[in-house]
């Protein structure tokens, strides 16, 4: 395998909102941040995201020959790339659905039962997520619902995988090489460039000595745990009771955020995740959408909220102290 580190050019979807966050810490000083990209559990079902994972998007690149070589003269005889690619991506997981990667898992916690059974109360079932995903079986670790497969464990997903030849008919090609794109949702606890040097050190032993492998790092951001009882946190659940007539439910979410990290690392702040999107409006895919009586209820929400934070019986944000990582997990179970 080529030697190549870690480099992380892009940590965020933007490069230079990162650099912007640090170089201007002192003008964006505040109590917290508001951010409306996240899910509800349905039309009248508001919830606040009081978690999120982290990730960490690789490309690996499997090289063998100079360039592509006819398959009668050479199949059998030169290793393919593209079929070692498959082969080492089918050791990427073990037949339980876990990461076969060594040390992934040394740093994921486990959870009390308190939370999970907050979760399975609060959180999608099983029968919604795969009616959500159009999926008739689910897939992973036996010993976890659906819903903690996808916030309480840690995935590495194949995005996409290529090499050879893609046009029309036949043609009989040993690639010169394949490229498959991967990604980690990381959990709390997790470090997302201690999962690179992992991922590294794995795909090194499993590479065949016919071949060569590089790997890049396209982007990361590490997982986020926002405390439930911080006073904008409080004023959010006001404000849904309001905008919507319902108490919202506390959820962790499966998907990555990257910029809470850095407001909570850089800014010392927690971002109120106040989402008004629905399990079915495809987000990120074709035809995605929004329920617009959410609009007008976001609107009225967000009203409230400012209402709220504003009020005679205040809130007091700056005289709050801003909790650690400890106090955030104690909180969190206090109010599950």
């Amino acid at each position: 395998m080529r030697p190549n580190t870690p480099h992380f050019s892009q940590s965020l979807g933007s490069p230079n909102l990162l650099p912007f966050v640090i170089g201007n810490r002192d003008a964006l000083a505040a109590d917290a941040a508001v951010m409306s990209d996240t899910r509800m559990l349905g039309p009248n079902r508001p919830a606040i995201n009081y978690a999120e994972r982290g990730a960490l998007y690789l490309e690996i690149e499997v090289m063998g020959p100079e360039y592509d070589l006819h398959s009668g003269n050479f199949g059998g005889a030169i290793h393919n790339p593209l079929q070692a690619l498959c082969e080492m991506i089918a050791k990427l997981h073990d037949a339980n659905g876990r990461i076969a990667i060594p040390g992934v898992y040394d740093g994921v916690r486990s959870w009390s039962r308190k939370e999970r059974a907050h979760m399975a109360h609060a959180g999608p079932s099983d029968d919604q997520i795969l009616e959500d995903a159009q999926a008739e079986l689910g897939w992973g670790e036996g010993d976890y619902s659906l819903y903690e497969r996808l916030t309480l464990r840690p995935a590495l997903t194949i995005n996409g995988i290529s090499g050879g030849y893609q046009g029309p008919g036949a043609k009989g090609v040993i690639p010169a090489r394949a490229t498959a794109k991967l990604s980690f949702r990381l959990v709390p606890d997790q470090d997302s460039r201690q999962v690179d040097r992992l991922f590294r050190k794995h795909i090194a032993r499993i590479t065949p000595p016919t071949l060569h492998a590089n790997i890049r790092a396209m982007s990361n951001a590490e997982p986020v745990l926002i405390d439930p009882q911080h006073p904008a946190i409080r004023a959010a659940r006001i404000a849904y009771r309001k905008g919507f007539g319902a108490a919202p439910v506390f959820l962790r979410s499966g998907g990555t955020i990257p910029i809470l990290s850095a407001f909570q690392k850089t800014l010392g702040i927690p971002t109120v995740l106040m989402g008004f999107a629905l399990p079915d409006d495809r987000m990120h895919a074709p035809n995605e959408k929004f329920y617009i009586p959410n609009l007008y209820r976001g609107i009225e929400t967000s009203i409230w909220f400012m209402d709220a934070l504003a009020s005679a019986h205040g809130l007091y944000l700056c005289s709050s102290p801003r909790p650690g990582r400890n106090t955030a997990e104690k909180n969190a179970e206090a109010i599950l």
